[in-house]
C-alpha cells in the first residue's frame, strides 16, 4: 500500500507565518507540527511507500522529512512548478499506485485527535468497497467544508462548501481508494473535494471519526490547533490496540 501525502500548499491565508515556513511543519507546541503526525501515523501503519508533492519552499520540507529517521518509508517528492491542485496531483501520478491494491491520500495541514490510521485501513478490508473516507462532526459552523450525507455506513451526496448541503458530516481530508478511483480524474480535474467525491458517492463506506479533527489553514484555527496538539502532543501513537 503506498500513500499521497498533500504538502504543497502555500497557507496564504496564515499571512507571514507561512512567508519561510511551509504549513505542514509550523510548530504546534512541544516539537509537534502536522507533517510530524502524518509521517508517524504512516510509519505505524506500515506503509512502505509515501509520495509527497511539493510547490511552496520545497527544501524545506525535504529538509524537515529528512530529519525523521525513517528508515522504514521510501519518501518519493513530485515538485509542482505550478499547483496542479488534489486531484491534480493524483491524476499527473497516477501509474505511482498502479497495480496496488490500495492506497491513501492524505492532507498534511489537518490533525485528527486519537486517530489510527490502521483502524480506517481495516475497516476498508472489511467493507470492501471502492473508496472508504474520513468523515467527522464539525463543531464550528463558521469552518468551510464539504458536508457529506450518509445513510447506512455509505456516502449518499457530498457537496464542497456549499451552504445548501443535505448532510452533516465533514472530510477530514484523509481517504482510502482502489486505484479505480482515478479513473474518474482527467486532465481538468484540480480537487478532489470538488471533483472526485462527488462522482463517486455511489460507491464510497463512511469511516466515521468521533473525535475532533482540526486543520491549520487560518491563523484562528491554528491556534485552537495549538491548544490542543501542544497540550496531548501525538497521543493516538500511543495506543497499540487495533
Amino acid at each position: 500500500m503506498k500513500c499521497f501525502l498533500m504538502c504543497a500548499g502555500k497557507g496564504e491565508r496564515l499571512g507571514q507565518l507561512t512567508e519561510k515556513t511551509p504549513k505542514c511543519i509550523i510548530d504546534l507546541g512541544n516539537g509537534n507540527t502536522m507533517l510530524k503526525f502524518w509521517l508517524k501515523m504512516i510509519e505505524r501503519a506500515h506503509i512502505k511507500d509515501v509520495l509527497v508533492n511539493l510547490h511552496h519552499l520545497p527544501n524545506e520540507i525535504i529538509g524537515y522529512i529528512g530529519k525523521q529517521g525513517l528508515n522504514s518509508i521510501r519518501v518519493a517528492y513530485t515538485h509542482e512548478e505550478k499547483l496542479l491542485g488534489s486531484a491534480g496531483t493524483l491524476y499527473a501520478n497516477r501509474d505511482y499506485v498502479k497495480g496496488e491494491w490500495a492506497f491513501i491520500v492524505a492532507y498534511s495541514d489537518t490533525w485528527l485527535r486519537d486517530f489510527d490510521l490502521r483502524r480506517m485501513i481495516n475497516y476498508h478490508k472489511k467493507h470492501g468497497e471502492t473508496m472508504t473516507v474520513g468523515l467527522y462532526r464539525e463543531k464550528y459552523s463558521n469552518v468551510a467544508a464539504g458536508i457529506a450525507e450518509v445513510k447506512d455506513g455509505r456516502m449518499v451526496s457530498f457537496s464542497e462548501k456549499k451552504a445548501d448541503a443535505k448532510g452533516q458530516l465533514a472530510w477530514a481530508g484523509v481517504f482510502v481508494a482502489h486505484p479505480v478511483v482515478l479513473n474518474y480524474l482527467d486532465e481538468t480535474t484540480t480537487d478532489i473535494a470538488l471533483h472526485l467525491l462527488p462522482r463517486l458517492t455511489s460507491r464510497v463506506r463512511a469511516f466515521i471519526i468521533n473525535e475532533d479533527v482540526y486543520d491549520i489553514g487560518t491563523p484562528e484555527r491554528l491556534e485552537r490547533a495549538r491548544l490542543v496538539v501542544g497540550g496531548l502532543g501525538l497521543k493516538a501513537l500511543e495506543k497499540e490496540e487495533v
